[in-house]
């Protein structure tokens, strides 16, 4: 009964994406989203990929992994990984830590936030581990962040 279904799966996702290739229109989301929500900075054409950003987008303060996010769309966490990568040029954790950290960028510029409650906010759970990878990736801390947005703010009265 599970091969059966993961056939059915695989049939399912490998019909999205031929639709896709001759220019049909797609089917709707089927978790309920809503069409006007904010929709994710990866100009991507493979409605899969962008399902899979879109549960990031709306997920990042839970603790999801390719495989939960592969379950979400019915897909080999194997081939997803390769999908992801050959659509967007990044991975998985790459794309999952770049909406993580625009959204704690959205978070800093709230003074009455404390960095290692936006850590916690977004999904990562080790304040240290946020700095370390903010720093990393915007080549500051948090905390140098928030004050380059503060003098950014007082600058523009």
């Amino acid at each position: 009964m599970h091969q059966i279904n993961c056939m059915q799966d695989i049939v399912r996702n490998a019909v999205k994406l031929k639709k896709l290739d001759i220019g049909e229109a797609e089917e709707p989301a089927e978790d309920g989203a809503d069409p006007g929500e904010e929709q994710p900075a990866y100009p991507v054409r493979n409605a899969v990929i962008r399902q899979v950003i879109d549960y990031i987008t709306r997920n990042y303060m839970n603790d999801i992994t390719l495989t939960s996010v592969s379950q979400h769309v019915y897909m080999n966490h194997i081939y997803l990984s390769r999908l992801i990568k050959k659509e967007t040029g990044e991975n998985f954790l790459e794309i999952l830590t770049r909406i993580r950290l625009q959204k704690a960028c959205e978070m800093l510029s709230d003074p009455d936030m404390k960095a290692y409650e936006v850590a916690e906010m977004v999904g990562i759970r080790d304040a240290g581990y946020f700095s370390q990878v903010f720093r990393k990736y915007f080549g500051m801390t948090p905390s140098e962040y928030r004050e380059k947005l503060i003098f950014q703010q007082q600058s523009d009265l």
